[in-house]
């Protein structure tokens, strides 16, 4: 397809795709998912070489809305001649069936097949109508495609997805500890980098907070930190913190001190920053125990 002027002539096209799919997607939601071209090897970051991301301003847009009766229901504009894509949760083709291997529907398949394989449930499946103007050659399109799904699945499952507000890393995570305190007694600020988090290294954060604690951190052994849960938003504990460097914990800890705060450390995990960690993940997966299926041990990527 063209390049859409903006939005508006992408949810013009895609309010089109629903009349022609007949797919019931009233009251739901737009999500647009971006792609990105690296400076370097296509696929380098398949294997550990460093790369520059770059994104751009093409993008995938799917409208949808969660339903009731368990089923994927996916149309794309793109490939209009393999009709609507249907499958019920938890019944996918094997990975590479020979059957999906040339349609656009081996990503949503795969999908739901890597979600349940992590033990993440989902029970309400979606309504959607797809459309990119993304063009293939390196910049993602499947990536995008594939996180635009996984997050309208998430949000079905009740899991919401906010804009992060906030001139600097600090206003932002202080921000987020604040509006997730509006409904909770304590909330957890996880980095996304730390593979080797794991259900039970939050769970040991939660009690922490919940026997009485102020304050909890995960340290890193970069001298940051990979989680910090509170009982209450502390604007100074983000506040002029050199993030970024490795004083940041220690700037923390003086911090949490200086307020008087009942603070408590979890074990001390490392998180992926370069190619040499990402290498360090693949040995120690490579090595895992095959009989470690249990999802809440798993680490939190795989």
């Amino acid at each position: 397809m063209d390049h859409p002027a903006d939005d508006r002539c992408a949810i013009d096209e895609l309010r089109r795709l629903v009349a022609d799919s007949d797919l019931d997607v009233a009251g739901g939601t737009i999500r647009r998912s971006s792609s990105r071209f690296c400076l370097g090897v296509e696929h380098g970051d398949y294997n550990g070489t460093e790369l520059f991301g770059v994104g751009t301003d093409r993008f995938i847009w799917m409208a949808y809305t969660p339903n009731d009766d368990g089923k994927m229901r996916l149309f794309s504009g793109n490939f209009p001649e393999e009709g609507i894509i249907e499958f019920g949760l938890g019944n996918t083709p094997k990975p590479k069936s020979p059957a999906i291997a040339d349609t656009w529907g081996r990503f949503p398949f795969g999908v739901d097949c890597i979600l349940r394989r992590e033990g993440i449930e989902i029970k309400r499946g979606i309504n959607a109508v797809i459309l990119g103007d993304i063009p293939g050659g390196g910049m993602s399109r499947s990536a995008s495609l594939t996180l635009n799904i996984i997050l309208s699945l998430l949000d079905g499952r009740t899991v919401t997805a906010r804009a992060q507000r906030g001139a600097d890393l600090g206003q932002r995570m202080y921000a987020a500890l604040q509006r997730a305190l509006r409904d909770a007694e304590f909330a957890l600020l996880i980095g996304t980098d730390c593979p080797v988090m794991t259900g039970d290294y939050l769970d040991q954060a939660c009690r922490q907070l919940q026997t009485g604690k102020d304050l909890v951190v995960g340290p890193a052994e970069d001298g940051g930190y990979v989680l910090i849960g509170a009982r209450h938003g502390y604007s100074e504990l983000f506040e002029s913190i050199p993030w970024g460097t490795a004083e940041v914990l220690q700037a923390t800890r003086e911090r949490a001190q200086s307020l008087g705060l009942r603070y408590a450390e979890l074990a001390v995990l490392w998180d992926l920053d370069t190619p040499a960690d990402l290498a360090r993940w693949r040995t120690q997966q490579r090595q895992r125990p095959a009989a470690a299926t249990n999802p809440k041990r798993h680490s939190l990527m795989e």
